[in-house]
């Protein structure tokens, strides 16, 4: 074949494969438009110890909420998921140096974070009132839309965590 015989084809491989990339970066970007309109709320569960006041050295749960879309999002509340569907809310606002609760509901702008303090002792309680020597416990945060975002699974031991 000659020259002349390939163009034809070559025009339309060319085009083909222009299409083909026109579709997937208009797919990416209305996948990434509709992720940006997102509320996308990240929920970590960590610990601390206090070191000054009349609760040092005392171990204490650190809920940390964070706005990691673009969407400013409303954070309503936020608790402990124990077994049998039970929740634990914080029932007193800490406000230590360095753990300092946010008081809810709480406007969260992009990167902005909502924190929550709960002593291990009381969960440790917790767990053991419902009956139980151990658990597996989940953060939660409610927006305000009333969608719930979960942390990582936690285990406690009930016995150890009366002991912190």
């Amino acid at each position: 074949m000659t020259l002349s015989a390939w163009v034809p084809v070559l025009k339309d491989v060319v085009l083909f494969a222009l299409a083909l990339w026109g579709a997937a970066l208009s797919t990416v970007n209305w996948w990434k438009t509709g992720r940006r309109d997102q509320r996308l709320i990240k929920v970590d569960l960590g610990s601390g110890m206090a070191n000054v006041g009349p609760m040092s050295g005392r171990a204490f749960a650190h809920f940390k909420v964070t706005n990691v879309g673009h969407r400013a999002v409303t954070v309503a509340s936020i608790w402990l998921e124990m077994p049998k569907g039970k929740r634990m809310f914080s029932t007193s606002i800490l406000n230590m140096p360095g753990m300092v609760d946010t008081s809810l509901p709480a406007t969260l702008s992009d990167g902005q974070s909502a924190h929550l303090w709960m002593s291990y002792q009381s969960i440790g309680r917790a767990v053991a009132d419902l009956g139980m020597e151990s658990a597996t416990l989940c953060a939660v945060c409610e927006d305000s839309t009333g969608k719930t975002h979960r942390s990582n699974s936690w285990s406690v031991n009930a016995a150890e965590f009366l002991d912190m």
